[in-house]
């Protein structure tokens, strides 16, 4: 009997223990993260590449579908946020994560928009080439 009850309790602490690992206790924060592979500046126009690639991704899976799915959509498809073969893509703390390689550069932090109609998040698609062209 005794065996019975701690293999129970045993089965009961893993299977808790597996579940409360997995749960993602954080909301979705609008919010991504690339992390380019090196500081060269061929990684950086990369990475800052793969931003643009990103927000158009998220924005054709997420808009016109009601904001209180989007952390499931994101989740269910963070996979296909993979767009090359030396991408890595997850979801943590609240954000989509882009690591290219392995992720020893620099990093790229922005917001994403909750809808079409959402006008505080600018996304800026100059400021990268401006940086370079100004001698």
């Amino acid at each position: 009997m005794k065996i019975k009850v701690t293999f129970t309790s045993l089965f009961l602490s893993v299977l808790l223990g597996y579940v409360f690992n997995n749960l993602e206790p954080y909301a979705f924060q609008y919010k991504y993260m690339i992390i380019s592979n090196s500081y060269k500046v061929e990684d950086e126009k990369y990475a800052f590449s793969l931003k643009e690639l990103l927000i158009d991704h998220y924005e054709q899976i997420c808009f016109g579908i009601d904001e209180s799915y989007h952390k499931d959509l994101v989740v269910m498809h963070i996979d296909s946020f993979e767009f090359y073969d030396n991408v890595s893509s997850y979801y943590s703390n609240g954000m989509i994560v882009l690591r290219v390689g392995n992720g020893l550069g620099y990093v790229f932090k922005g917001s994403l928009k909750r809808n079409e109609c959402d006008d505080s998040t600018i996304n800026e698609k100059f400021y990268f080439f401006a940086k370079y062209l100004i001698v």
